[in-house]
């Protein structure tokens, strides 16, 4: 079974917020596999997901 560790900062940025996601792998063949399986554009789905559901609730 694949680990990983991420962290996940939002912080205030002008208007906006500032999002960082920072994941480590075990292997760089591990971060090559999830790579290849798409998690970066995933990573990219989810903050827009974040950002929907943070409008609705203002």
């Amino acid at each position: 079974m694949a680990r990983i560790y991420r962290v996940l900062t939002m912080a205030d940025e002008g208007s906006g917020t500032r999002y960082i996601a920072r994941v480590m792998h075990k292997s760089d063949a591990e971060r090559r596999r999830h790579e290849e399986l798409g998690f970066y554009d995933g990573w990219g789905a989810c903050i827009t997901q974040l950002e929907e559901a943070a409008q609705g609730i203002s």
